[in-house]
Protein backbone atom coordinates (compact mmCIF):
# COMPACT_ATOMS: atom_id res chain seq x y z
CA UNK A 1 0.00 0.00 0.00
CA UNK A 2 1.24 3.47 -0.93
CA UNK A 3 1.15 5.95 1.88
CA UNK A 4 3.16 8.61 3.13
CA UNK A 5 4.73 8.57 6.48
CA UNK A 6 6.47 10.65 8.91
CA UNK A 7 9.16 8.75 10.99
CA UNK A 8 8.85 9.16 14.51
CA UNK A 9 12.17 10.08 16.12
CA UNK A 10 12.90 8.02 19.10
CA UNK A 11 15.64 7.12 21.43
CA UNK A 12 19.15 7.61 19.33
CA UNK A 13 20.36 4.56 17.73
CA UNK A 14 23.73 2.86 17.82
CA UNK A 15 25.62 4.61 14.79
CA UNK A 16 28.98 6.00 13.96
CA UNK A 17 28.87 9.73 13.80
CA UNK A 18 31.30 12.33 13.66
CA UNK A 19 31.82 15.99 13.84
CA UNK A 20 32.00 17.39 10.40
CA UNK A 21 34.54 20.22 9.17
CA UNK A 22 34.74 23.87 9.15
CA UNK A 23 32.59 25.68 6.51
CA UNK A 24 33.68 29.23 4.81
CA UNK A 25 30.99 31.45 5.39
CA UNK A 26 27.89 31.39 2.90
CA UNK A 27 28.85 27.43 2.55
CA UNK A 28 26.68 24.95 3.58
CA UNK A 29 27.56 23.73 7.02
CA UNK A 30 27.62 19.61 7.34
CA UNK A 31 27.36 19.86 11.13
CA UNK A 32 26.97 15.63 11.64
CA UNK A 33 27.67 12.33 9.33
CA UNK A 34 27.00 8.92 10.65
CA UNK A 35 27.05 5.44 8.64
CA UNK A 36 24.22 2.80 9.09
CA UNK A 37 25.65 -0.35 6.70
CA UNK A 38 25.79 0.42 3.51
CA UNK A 39 23.78 3.93 3.91
CA UNK A 40 25.92 7.43 4.44
CA UNK A 41 23.54 10.12 6.30
CA UNK A 42 24.92 13.63 6.38
CA UNK A 43 22.97 16.85 8.19
CA UNK A 44 23.04 20.22 6.85
CA UNK A 45 22.66 23.89 7.69
CA UNK A 46 21.97 25.86 4.53
CA UNK A 47 23.39 29.40 5.71
CA UNK A 48 22.12 33.02 4.09
CA UNK A 49 23.17 36.27 4.75
CA UNK A 50 21.10 39.79 4.21
CA UNK A 51 17.76 38.85 6.40
CA UNK A 52 18.92 40.54 9.03
CA UNK A 53 18.41 44.22 7.88
CA UNK A 54 19.96 46.14 10.42
CA UNK A 55 23.42 44.24 9.98
CA UNK A 56 23.09 42.58 6.56
CA UNK A 57 26.56 40.62 6.96
CA UNK A 58 24.64 38.69 9.88
CA UNK A 59 24.44 34.70 9.08
CA UNK A 60 21.01 33.21 9.24
CA UNK A 61 19.87 29.53 8.74
CA UNK A 62 17.59 29.70 5.62
CA UNK A 63 17.25 25.73 5.79
CA UNK A 64 17.98 22.60 7.63
CA UNK A 65 18.17 19.42 5.92
CA UNK A 66 19.42 15.43 6.16
CA UNK A 67 20.27 13.06 3.32
CA UNK A 68 20.53 9.41 3.53
CA UNK A 69 22.20 7.17 0.44
CA UNK A 70 23.59 4.52 -1.12
CA UNK A 71 23.56 2.52 -4.16
CA UNK A 72 22.12 5.08 -6.26
CA UNK A 73 18.88 5.99 -3.90
CA UNK A 74 18.90 9.17 -1.98
CA UNK A 75 16.08 10.13 0.55
CA UNK A 76 15.89 13.84 2.23
CA UNK A 77 14.35 15.26 4.94
CA UNK A 78 13.91 19.07 5.93
CA UNK A 79 12.83 20.53 9.04
CA UNK A 80 9.46 20.93 8.45
CA UNK A 81 9.52 17.12 7.98
CA UNK A 82 8.94 16.83 4.15
CA UNK A 83 11.23 13.94 2.74
CA UNK A 84 12.12 13.61 -1.22
CA UNK A 85 13.44 10.47 -3.03
CA UNK A 86 15.66 10.43 -5.84
CA UNK A 87 17.13 7.64 -8.09
CA UNK A 88 20.68 9.07 -9.08
CA UNK A 89 21.82 5.04 -10.63
CA UNK A 90 25.06 3.46 -9.05
CA UNK A 91 28.50 2.36 -10.46
CA UNK A 92 27.01 -0.01 -13.13
CA UNK A 93 25.13 2.81 -15.22
CA UNK A 94 27.72 3.48 -17.04
CA UNK A 95 29.51 1.22 -18.84
CA UNK A 96 30.39 -0.33 -22.56
CA UNK A 97 26.93 0.15 -23.39
CA UNK A 98 27.36 3.59 -22.82
CA UNK A 99 24.34 2.92 -20.50
CA UNK A 100 24.20 6.48 -18.26
CA UNK A 101 21.40 7.13 -15.90
CA UNK A 102 18.87 9.59 -15.62
CA UNK A 103 15.55 10.05 -14.12
CA UNK A 104 13.69 10.06 -17.46
CA UNK A 105 14.72 6.69 -18.40
CA UNK A 106 13.16 4.62 -15.44
CA UNK A 107 10.80 2.05 -16.67
CA UNK A 108 9.61 0.08 -13.73
CA UNK A 109 10.66 -0.47 -9.92
CA UNK A 110 10.09 -3.58 -7.90
CA UNK A 111 9.72 -3.21 -3.92
CA UNK A 112 10.49 -6.50 -2.37
CA UNK A 113 9.49 -8.22 -5.95
CA UNK A 114 6.10 -6.06 -5.93
CA UNK A 115 6.88 -4.76 -9.42
CA UNK A 116 5.20 -0.33 -9.84
CA UNK A 117 4.35 1.08 -12.44
CA UNK A 118 6.69 4.58 -13.37
CA UNK A 119 5.92 8.05 -15.07
CA UNK A 120 7.94 10.85 -14.90
CA UNK A 121 6.46 14.35 -14.36
CA UNK A 122 8.73 17.39 -15.82
CA UNK A 123 8.48 20.17 -13.49
CA UNK A 124 11.11 22.86 -15.41
CA UNK A 125 8.90 23.70 -18.46
CA UNK A 126 4.85 23.79 -17.35
CA UNK A 127 2.31 24.30 -20.08
CA UNK A 128 0.69 27.89 -20.42
CA UNK A 129 -1.41 28.11 -23.39
CA UNK A 130 -4.48 27.80 -23.28
CA UNK A 131 -6.18 25.85 -26.40
CA UNK A 132 -7.64 27.88 -28.91
CA UNK A 133 -6.18 31.05 -27.72
CA UNK A 134 -4.67 32.98 -31.12
CA UNK A 135 -1.38 33.97 -28.54
CA UNK A 136 0.92 35.86 -31.28
CA UNK A 137 4.17 34.25 -32.24
CA UNK A 138 7.54 35.54 -30.99
CA UNK A 139 11.24 34.44 -32.07
CA UNK A 140 12.98 33.38 -29.14
CA UNK A 141 9.86 33.78 -27.09
CA UNK A 142 10.85 30.21 -25.44
CA UNK A 143 14.60 28.32 -24.84
CA UNK A 144 14.59 24.74 -23.88
CA UNK A 145 17.52 23.87 -22.21
CA UNK A 146 18.56 20.12 -22.53
CA UNK A 147 18.39 19.42 -19.05
CA UNK A 148 15.47 17.72 -16.96
CA UNK A 149 14.01 19.08 -13.67
CA UNK A 150 11.38 16.77 -12.46
CA UNK A 151 10.19 13.73 -10.34
CA UNK A 152 8.76 9.75 -10.32
CA UNK A 153 5.23 9.64 -9.93
CA UNK A 154 4.79 5.30 -8.99
CA UNK A 155 1.27 3.16 -9.04
CA UNK A 156 0.71 -0.55 -8.36
CA UNK A 157 -1.28 -1.23 -10.91
CA UNK A 158 -3.28 0.37 -14.04
CA UNK A 159 -6.29 0.91 -12.19
CA UNK A 160 -5.01 2.41 -8.93
CA UNK A 161 -4.19 6.55 -8.77
CA UNK A 162 -0.28 7.84 -9.52
CA UNK A 163 1.29 8.97 -6.14
CA UNK A 164 4.66 11.08 -5.72
CA UNK A 165 7.54 8.31 -5.36
CA UNK A 166 8.07 9.84 -1.84
CA UNK A 167 4.85 7.88 -0.40
CA UNK A 168 6.99 5.17 -0.77
CA UNK A 169 8.89 5.91 2.29
CA UNK A 170 7.25 3.64 5.09
CA UNK A 171 7.44 0.78 2.61
CA UNK A 172 10.98 1.59 1.60
CA UNK A 173 12.22 2.01 5.68
CA UNK A 174 10.12 -1.15 6.09
CA UNK A 175 11.58 -3.23 3.54
CA UNK A 176 14.14 -5.12 2.04
CA UNK A 177 15.14 -4.24 -1.39
CA UNK A 178 14.42 -1.95 -4.10
CA UNK A 179 15.05 -2.74 -7.85
CA UNK A 180 15.52 -0.01 -10.44
CA UNK A 181 14.53 -1.18 -13.96
CA UNK A 182 15.92 1.84 -16.55
CA UNK A 183 17.66 2.16 -20.01
CA UNK A 184 16.44 3.52 -23.14
CA UNK A 185 15.42 2.89 -26.67
CA UNK A 186 18.39 2.28 -29.11
CA UNK A 187 16.23 2.31 -32.13
CA UNK A 188 12.56 2.19 -32.24
CA UNK A 189 12.38 -1.76 -32.03
CA UNK A 190 14.67 -2.85 -28.88
CA UNK A 191 14.49 -1.00 -25.79
CA UNK A 192 17.70 -1.72 -23.76
CA UNK A 193 16.77 -2.13 -20.60
CA UNK A 194 18.59 -3.50 -17.08
CA UNK A 195 18.28 -3.61 -13.29
CA UNK A 196 20.41 -2.52 -10.03
CA UNK A 197 19.38 -3.44 -6.79
CA UNK A 198 19.82 -1.33 -3.43
CA UNK A 199 19.87 -2.91 -0.56
CA UNK A 200 17.55 -1.23 2.03
CA UNK A 201 18.44 -2.87 5.54
CA UNK A 202 20.06 0.40 8.05
CA UNK A 203 17.73 2.51 6.46
CA UNK A 204 15.10 2.92 8.51
CA UNK A 205 17.83 3.61 11.61
CA UNK A 206 19.63 5.95 9.24
CA UNK A 207 16.07 7.81 8.64
CA UNK A 208 15.70 8.31 12.74
CA UNK A 209 19.03 9.48 12.74
CA UNK A 210 18.28 12.19 10.30
CA UNK A 211 15.01 13.41 11.75
CA UNK A 212 16.75 13.47 15.22
CA UNK A 213 19.52 15.72 13.49
CA UNK A 214 17.07 18.43 11.83
CA UNK A 215 15.23 19.45 14.65
CA UNK A 216 18.70 19.57 16.89
CA UNK A 217 20.63 22.30 18.27
CA UNK A 218 23.52 21.40 16.46
CA UNK A 219 22.02 22.05 13.17
CA UNK A 220 21.50 25.63 14.67
CA UNK A 221 25.45 26.41 16.05
CA UNK A 222 27.93 27.59 13.66
CA UNK A 223 31.81 25.22 13.63
CA UNK A 224 33.56 28.40 14.35
CA UNK A 225 32.44 31.84 16.62
CA UNK A 226 31.48 34.89 15.02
Amino acid sequence: MLRPWVIAVAAAATMAASSAPAAEPGDPIQFATARYGGWTATATTYVEYGRIKENASLPAVRDVRCSVSRNGLAIGLDRDGNFSVNLAGDDATADEDNRVFSTVNVRWLKLDGRRLDVKVVQTLYHRWKLNGVPYPHVDGEEVILPVFSGHLMVRTGPRDPWFHISSLIDDLANGQTLTVGHGKTIDDRIPRVYAFTVPLEGLKPALTWCGQQVESEAAYRLPQPL
